[in-house]
């Protein structure tokens, strides 16, 4: 047995459980799908509005400088 296979025998891993990805087995509800999605867009939509703020003055993209970049009266 070689120290990969005795590895996974150790871990309580298959060699069929290692290739699959556990999280796509979970089952949703219709309502929590529905609130992933809200919550999603609502992310993704404020990364969004964050970009042309950081970018202003060449400054990398990130949350943390898109904030910094607000004038006093945002902040």
């Amino acid at each position: 047995m070689s120290n990969m296979n005795q590895a996974r025998t150790f871990l309580g891993l298959s060699k069929l459980s290692v290739a699959t990805v556990d999280w796509l087995k979970y089952k949703m509800n219709p309502p929590q799908l529905i609130v992933l999605v809200f919550f999603g867009l609502i992310w993704i939509g404020a990364f969004l509005l964050m970009l042309p703020i950081s970018t202003v003055n060449g400054t990398s993209i990130g949350l943390i400088d898109a904030y910094l970049q607000l004038p006093p009266r945002y902040v």
